[in-house]
């Protein structure tokens, strides 16, 4: 489309009236301009016109204002810029590229790359790959199956339910006996580190699980009753809407009972993994209701719960900006005011690697982010341009405190 190549090519230049820019946020946030985007960035790094124009700096800056949304980004750029503040002032140096679009992401941090090749001389030998498609299916009677070998069509049966891997790779479970059973068959789903999977409940709820996830849900939900799952992990949900038979989600983590989210019908994310400080329910659409140690609140969409493992009964609620929760399923790592082990948590559980720290952790917080697709030397060489430094041995990264931070 001329339009949107004229915007950002006016942008690139940093011409733009507040009038052409909020009218190219718009395009930004409409997906069916998606591939014109990707096709204009790309060619402004491929052809070189993206950095022969601007310095480094303004780069950056430019690309983090077209592809964010457009508050997500003024917010950054304010707080980068406050005076006096040394933690703002890092964050500064630290605006790692969120590039929405795949292909323009993997070619613009390829090209950094390739600009000083001695950054990535302490990484691995042999590339670690980023995490694939894959989970472990365990039986009512205790057998498993590796689902990511596991052929398509039937897999199992159970208490009149068929367990069936779909043609896309989802896990799905047909009732093919109505007859209510008196005893429940429980089946759990985990993923390992370096992994995510899909899966159809005997509901029709969609459920997406994150790396280093575990999901217990009986194969067929008793008529009348309250469809119950229990979440270790994360997992993005897209609820059946039934209103005589809530769905519920009791979270678990090594505290033991972390809550519960009740709905009838919604979309929501929640993560809740044994090494972060709280559970997060970040609620996109719909409404739920999040309950804990007696007390509970409802959210609306664009609010998110927050459950502090280490205060009891304690429930947070703030408004949040959802794409930051569900980037994970979108294939990429989002940061929001992140520090360093935050993100390096992330990149464990995908790449399958293992975190240490020598000497103090780098005091640098992140905004932005990287496309998940990419190889771990990838998002290591993102990082390092920011001041931060790690040594790799096979699946084990040492974290160095860098000049600047000891």
């Amino acid at each position: 489309m001329h339009r949107i190549a004229e915007l950002l090519q006016k942008h690139l230049h940093n011409n733009l009236t507040l009038a052409e820019e909020q009218e190219l946020m718009q395009y930004v946030k409409r997906e069916e301009f998606d591939e014109i985007f990707k096709q204009q960035i790309t060619r402004y790094w491929q052809t070189g016109e993206g950095e022969q124009s601007l310095p480094e700096d303004r780069q950056r800056m430019v690309l983090n204002k077209i592809l964010f949304s457009e508050h997500t980004t003024t917010r950054l750029l304010q707080k980068t810029t406050t005076p006096g503040n040394r933690r703002f002032k890092k964050l500064a140096a630290a605006a790692v590229l969120l590039l929405l679009l795949t292909g323009a992401g993997f070619f613009f941090l390829q090209k950094q790359a390739a600009t000083r090749p001695q950054v990535a001389a302490s990484h691995v030998t042999k590339e670690i790959l980023p995490g694939k498609t894959g989970a472990i299916l365990t039986l009512a009677d205790g057998s498993t199956i590796v689902l990511d070998s596991a052929r398509q069509g039937a897999l199992a049966k159970q208490s009149g339910t068929r367990v069936v891997k779909t043609a896309t790779g989802a896990l799905a479970y047909n009732v093919t006996d109505p007859t209510p059973s008196t005893e429940v068959a429980w089946n759990t789903i985990t993923t390992p580190r370096g992994a995510q999977y899909e899966i159809v409940l005997p509901d029709g709820t969609q459920v997406w699980l994150n790396a280093a996830t575990t999901l217990k849900y009986p194969v067929a939900f008793p008529k009348g009753a309250d469809r119950k799952v229990i979440l270790s992990g994360e997992a993005y949900f897209e609820v059946n809407s039934n209103e005589q038979a809530p769905f519920k989600v009791a979270v678990h983590t090594q505290h033991n009972n972390d809550g519960e989210v009740t709905v009838l019908g919604t979309r929501f994310n929640i993560m809740a993994y044994d090494d972060e400080a709280a559970v997060h329910t970040t609620l996109l659409e719909g409404s739920v209701l999040v309950s804990r140690s007696g007390n509970s609140k409802k959210l609306v969409p664009g609010q998110q719960a927050i459950f502090p493992l280490e205060t009891i009964g304690s429930i947070l609620v703030e408004n949040t900006d959802t794409e930051i929760a569900v980037a994970w399923k979108k294939g990429f790592f989002r940061f929001d005011q992140r520090q360093l082990p935050a993100i390096m948590r992330q990149i464990s559980r995908w790449y399958d690697v293992d975190i240490a720290y020598e000497g103090k952790v780098p005091d640098v917080i992140f905004g932005g982010g990287i496309d998940k697709n990419l190889p771990l030397s990838g998002i290591l060489s993102a990082l390092e341009k920011y001041g931060i430094r790690f040594e790799t041995n096979g699946r084990k990264i040492n974290v160095l405190a860098s000049q600047s931070t000891k």
